[in-house]
Order: C-alpha cells, then structure tokens, then sequence
C-alpha cells in the first residue's frame, strides 16, 4: 500500500513538525501580505489569499471538534459551489471573513496550538494514533499528511507567494 510506504519514511516528529512549521509558515506569511495581497485573488475560485488562511484555520478548528456559530452564506454570490461539501468549506471560510488580517492569522495559531496539544495529549502516540479527520476518524499519520497537502497547495497559489 502507498500509504503503508510513505508513512515507512518518516517519523512522529518529522510528520508533526512539517504539519506543525507549515501551518505557522503560512500564518507567518499572511501577516507580512499587504492589504492588496491579501485581498487578491487566487487558482481556488472566489477566494482571496486571506481565504486560503481562513480555510486553514477552519479546518483546524472542525479537527480540533469546535463548532462555527450559524451563519448564513449568500450563496447567490457564489453559483460556482454546488455541492455540500463546497457549501460546508465555504461556511467556515465566510463565517472568518469578519476577522481582520492579523485575527485571521491568530485564529490559525489558536488552532494550531490547540490541535498539536489535542495530539500530543493521546496515550501512546503514534504514526497510527486515532484523531479526527474531515470524513471521520483516521490516523495521525493520515490526518496530518492531508493538512501538509493543504499547505502545499497553498504554497502553489501564485498569489500567495507573492512578495
């Protein structure tokens, strides 16, 4: 199994401090964007640079077994989302769209911690630890590898690297 095979050539620590450096580099990099970078569009369809923060932070919040407060999004505004999953991802980025820029970094620092504490917390961690995932229970090795693919994408978007 490919999964079995790559998870053969890390460790614990290795897999958790990629997971850990990659999300701070990213929250790192959103404070340093000017307004414009921030605001400025990206490949993910309707979403700034700043949106690719707020995911981020959303999906470490939904990880860490928070819940966002009802909010209602102008789907109107947004005809490219049509399928539940798109609509429950685009909640949890708009419902972080009232947080200014340093916030929005802040709230995925807040996750961050939270999540690594979460993890560090299970008895005899493991690369085959259970945590939460977005479709459910999975691995640490698992969970941790997706956000790393989150991250990389974001490192993709042309806008976000702009200097």
């Amino acid at each position: 199994d490919d999964a079995d095979l790559a998870a053969s050539t890390y460790s614990l620590a290795s897999l958790l401090d990629a997971w850990d450096s990659g999300l701070r580099s990213v929250s790192m990099l959103g404070r340093v964007l000017t307004p414009d970078q921030w605001e400025a569009p990206t490949a993910c369809p309707g979403w700034t640079c700043g949106d690719i923060v707020r995911h981020l932070a959303w999906v470490e919040s939904v990880l860490a077994g928070r819940s966002d407060p009802d909010h209602e999004v102008d789907w109107s505004a947004r005809p490219w989302i049509t399928s539940d999953f798109g609509r429950w991802t685009e909640a949890g980025v708009d419902v972080r769209r009232t947080l200014t820029q340093d916030d929005a970094c802040r709230d995925l620092d807040t996750m961050t911690d939270l999540r690594l504490a979460q993890i560090m917390d299970l008895p005899n961690l493991s690369l085959q630890s259970e945590v939460n995932g977005v479709f459910g229970r999975t691995t640490t090795s698992d969970g941790q590898r997706r956000t790393a693919r989150d991250i990389g994408m974001a490192d993709r978007t042309p806008n976000v690297r702009a200097s």
